[in-house]
């Protein structure tokens, strides 16, 4: 668990039109309601519903700030190649990392970007990262969704690593380190990334 650089993915806009490409070509693009303009169209609509969201947690700027956070692409290249990482939940099209052949999304509509969507109505499998928006609600959730897919898994314990805050609190204060401790037995915590070295290799 720790923090994420502000940034975005240097290539990110040539990243987003490929998978809009391949999702057309593969049939995504089809039945989609209201129908699709153009790419560039998409694009602007992905900026104006972050736009939306953000503004839903107006009151707490490290929230909103958040939404503009994403790990580096050192950080997501060392636990794909020692933690086997494929999928990357609580992505979009605009921050989603290009080296995992999978993320997923909350918006239906980001299914033209190549996206999987509504994860939280199915378990999760496999080898996953997580990077939620800092909202106490959301992070908690996400966690309680990968604990109880775990524990309801009749195949191989899928693994999940989270990227979240400590913000200078004590971590037990933090509703989802509650449901950690609860769950200890199934949990590690891995170490805690200091804010003042977010690009720490």
């Amino acid at each position: 668990m720790g923090s994420a650089k502000a940034c975005s993915h240097p290539n990110a806009y040539k990243f987003s039109i490929k998978k809009f490409n391949k999702a057309k070509s593969t049939g995504l693009h089809h039945n989609v309601s209201p129908p699709l303009q153009s790419f560039a169209s998409e694009l602007v609509g992905l900026f104006v519903c972050k736009a939306r969201a953000a503004k839903q947690f107006k009151k707490s700027k490290k929230i909103k700030d958040s939404f503009h956070r994403i790990l580096s692409p050192h950080v997501m290249a060392a636990f794909k190649h020692c933690a086997a990482v494929t999928q990357e939940k609580m992505a979009s099209p605009l921050d989603f990392n290009p080296d995992l052949p999978h993320y997923w999304s909350s918006h239906p509509r980001d299914t033209i970007f190549g996206a999987l969507t509504d994860f939280f109505f199915s378990p999760f499998s496999g080898f996953s990262i997580y990077h939620p928006i800092y909202d106490d609600d959301i992070m908690h959730l996400t966690l309680r969704h990968a604990i109880y897919s775990a524990i309801n898994s009749p195949h191989d314990i899928p693994t999940a690593i989270f990227m979240l805050p400590c913000w200078g609190r004590s971590k037990s204060t933090n509703a989802y380190m509650a449901l950690y401790n609860q769950f200890n037995h199934m949990c590690s915590l891995v170490g805690t990334i200091k804010s003042q070295k977010p690009s720490l290799r």
